[in-house]
């Protein structure tokens, strides 16, 4: 095939571009599994499946920094890039500026938001016992019946204090908790941060082997337009929900602050950070609202109030501006999400559940972008 042939052939195709492109075909994909399948390959792929499960679960305190290294990677590779052939700035220079910046936000962010979350953490035990004040009628109620069922209960028993168990309890402390958080939380900044670097340093050099060892010139174009755009297309889309959260945080901070609710700028960058994890993220920001305003309001309509507004916002973010903006194209399967969050969130706990949704989307992007592929892509998606 010459390179005009190949040319024409991939603007029709629409690899990435802006032409249609065409139905995914499941006979491609077929072809790309064509082989011998029998009991014992079967077998043997099942086998595989749960080895990689294992590894992937097992080293969790590596792969983590890693996954999130290269989606940041992905996400800052085009401002490097900018930094290089705009500027004529060296990839090391630029990954540099690059990561201070990064790291200055979230430095910025750390200690705006530290006064607020001290405040809220200091008078939270003030707060829990105006709560207790206000629903003692209700707790007077729950002790009658728990006091009902211990009578029955020692009614019930025939032996009487013979088979006590003699329970001691010890008061937990939260000291060696934070301070086993704080070093994991160092550790791991620190190698996804080199990481990083080295990722962003390195700039198409990888990009520059795959071309180097694949044989013919027509594979070699549609390997660089298929990474380009597989890299384009995941760094649109981080970027698009970023600013979709912060706007959501934006918004739900200001009808915090409308409301009389304390510490508005804490909920508004909490709401943002929850809206990372679909579904649960917008049920743990109404519950926490709606605790604060319990012990903050008297008034029963006011209290539901609160938490009403922010669950409005959630659910126009999330059932109206996201799928709008975005399109159904880059927007996942509701299942898929959700299974994804299950999976990730047992292999690799509270971070996997934040990276759930990205790790899916890059998957999907990607098979969106390679035509054997394009099935599953469509599995994928809403």
């Amino acid at each position: 095939m010459s390179k005009d042939e190949f040319e024409s052939k991939d603007e029709g195709e629409g690899a990435g571009g802006d032409q249609p492109q065409a139905s995914p075909d499941i006979t491609k994909l077929g072809k790309l599994l064509a082989g011998p399948m029998d009991v014992r390959s079967f077998m043997l792929t099942g086998l595989f499946v749960l080895a990689l499960l294992a590894v992937i679960y097992a080293a969790k305190p590596v792969l983590v920094p890693m996954v999130l290294a290269i989606l940041l990677a992905v996400m800052l590779g085009h401002v490097v890039r900018w930094l290089r052939y705009e500027l004529h700035m060296p990839s090391g220079v630029g990954a540099a500026i690059v990561l201070a910046t990064l790291v200055g936000v979230f430095g910025l962010a750390a200690y705006y938001l530290s006064t607020p979350a001290t405040t809220w953490l200091q008078d939270m035990p003030q707060e829990m016992r105006e709560m207790e004040r206000k629903f003692r009628g209700l707790k007077e109620r729950v002790e009658g019946l728990r006091e009902a069922s211990e009578q029955v209960e020692a009614m019930a028993n025939d032996n009487g204090d013979e088979d006590a168990v003699d329970v001691r309890v010890r008061e937990a402390t939260i000291t060696p908790f934070l301070l086993g958080q704080t070093w994991y939380i160092g550790a791991n900044a620190f190698l996804t941060l080199g990481l990083l670097y080295f990722l962003l340093a390195a700039d198409d050099l990888f990009l520059v082997k795959l071309v180097r060892v694949i044989p013919k010139f027509a594979n070699k174009k549609l390997a660089v337009e298929v990474v380009h755009q597989v890299q384009s297309d995941i760094a649109i889309y981080f970027l698009i929900i970023t600013l979709i959260n912060a706007g959501l945080g934006v918004a739900i901070g200001t009808a915090m602050w409308l409301l009389g609710v304390p510490n508005p700028l804490l909920w508004g960058i909490a709401a943002a950070l929850l809206n990372f994890i679909p579904f649960g993220g917008a049920i743990i920001g109404v519950l926490a609202v709606a605790v604060v305003a319990a012990a903050n309001f008297d008034n029963v309509g006011y209290i539901l109030l609160v938490p009403a507004v922010y669950y409005t916002l959630t659910t126009i973010e999330g059932s109206f501006l996201t799928p709008m903006i975005l399109g159904k194209r880059l927007v996942l399967n509701p299942v898929v999400i959700f299974v994804s969050l299950i999976v990730w969130g047992w292999m690799w706990g509270i971070p996997g559940i934040f990276l759930a949704v990205p790790i899916m989307s890059a998957i999907k992007i990607t098979c969106d972008n390679i035509e054997p592929l394009r099935v599953v892509g469509e599995f994928l998606g809403r």
